[in-house]
């Protein structure tokens, strides 16, 4: 099963998060901001990161955008999530982002992208 990365500043986005995909048999691991997901990318390297976008000390785009330019952990399948109605996908997606969600998350919706994405990362 692959393992994820959640990564929000809020606990109880990460506690639901948390529950619903190990209840499903993911691997999980948390971090609460930008600079911890960073280096625990590094040093987990997990098949994908559940990034939140919008955090007090980096925002996900940042995030995303630096584990795409490490070539060690650039092919970590990174899925974005917010609850913000002024961000859009499309910038979402240019940050290299595989897939983009708009809080509250749709449960089903979220468990079939990442089943999806955790057979693309095997394969990348």
């Amino acid at each position: 099963m692959c393992h994820i990365l959640i990564v929000d500043d809020i606990q109880d986005n990460t506690f639901w998060l948390q529950t619903l995909l190990e209840s499903e048999g993911y691997r999980i691991n948390t971090a609460s901001g930008g600079w911890e997901a960073l280096e625990e990318v590094e040093a987990l390297k997990p098949d994908i990161v559940l990034l939140d976008v919008l955090m007090p000390d980096m925002v996900g785009y940042s995030v995303a955008e630096r584990i795409r330019r490490n070539p060690a952990v650039s092919k970590i399948g990174i899925i974005l999530m917010t609850a913000s109605s002024v961000l859009n996908q499309d910038e979402a997606m240019n940050t290299g982002a595989d897939a983009f969600f708009r809080k509250p998350i749709d449960s089903d919706q979220l468990l079939s992208a990442l089943k999806t994405l955790c057979e693309q990362v095997k394969n990348r």
